[in-house]
């Protein structure tokens, strides 16, 4: 099964043209899951709709903040879908986790979905949104069932606190697991967009197995980078996504 991930930004830039780079490259990518963060739904419509168009799937949202929020295209069927607000959401931007659960050939596969707090001083703020997703994880998906997939943008680097709890609490990083041994940078200066918040490359963007590791289950594999090809100097995001293969 192949899982991608992917900041969109919002509708900054050309979002018409960025909107076919994105489109384009599922096609060739042909995820049967796709989580998505930074997604507008408001008056004008709702992009992972506009995303989702011609690609037969279906679409489950979270909204968060400002209009924006999560979401998951999926080829297979959503059977229950929960919406879960983090905490912080007196103290910084709210954000949401996505709580799905799919119908796949090889049984039913929870799937999360998160954005987690940007600030760069927001690091213990974004530590107690992970032990929440955590356990929200252990009530929605417990032991027994298919190994629950996370996603998303959780705006930490993998040496910093937060994305260490999730490790040390069993759950695998796809990219050091399945990667092609080089950073993975997804936000990285190389990319046009990005380079206007002059910030350093970061790897901001995960995919994440819980016990995949020994567990006899979903392991990742083939783990790479995507969404990293501009056209005519436009590219699909300020992020790059990243996209597995779970065998």
């Amino acid at each position: 099964m192949r899982i991608a991930t992917l900041n969109i930004w919002c509708r900054r830039g050309p979002w018409t043209d960025r909107l076919a780079l994105i489109r384009g490259e599922l096609r060739q990518l042909a995820p049967e899951v796709v989580a998505l963060q930074e997604v507008i739904r408001d008056r004008d419509g709702c992009q992972a709709h506009e995303i989702a168009a011609g690609l037969d799937c279906t679409v489950a949202y979270a909204p968060a903040a400002f209009r924006q929020g999560n979401a998951l295209l999926s080829a297979h069927p959503v059977l229950e879908q929960q919406v879960l607000a983090l905490p912080g959401a007196d103290r910084a931007e709210p954000r949401a986790l996505l709580c799905v659960r799919l119908d796949t050939p090889q049984g039913e596969l929870p799937v999360f979905v998160t954005h987690l707090a940007w600030k760069a001083n927001e690091s213990a703020l974004r530590l107690e949104q992970v032990r929440f997703i955590a356990e929200r994880v252990a009530e929605f998906a417990p032991p027994g069932g298919l190994p629950p997939v996370l996603a998303g943008d959780f705006n930490a680097g993998p040496d910093t606190p937060e994305i260490a709890h999730l490790t040390d609490s069993g759950w695998t990083d796809a990219w050091t697991c399945g990667g092609d041994g080089t950073a993975g940078f997804t936000f990285d200066r190389r990319n046009d967009y990005a380079r206007e918040w002059n910030e350093p490359d970061q790897r901001l963007d995960y995919l994440f197995v819980r016990d995949a590791a020994g567990s006899g289950g979903p392991s990742p594999k083939n783990t790479r980078l995507a969404f990293t090809t501009p056209v005519g100097g436009v590219w699909p995001s300020d992020h790059f996504g990243v996209v597995t293969d779970l065998h």
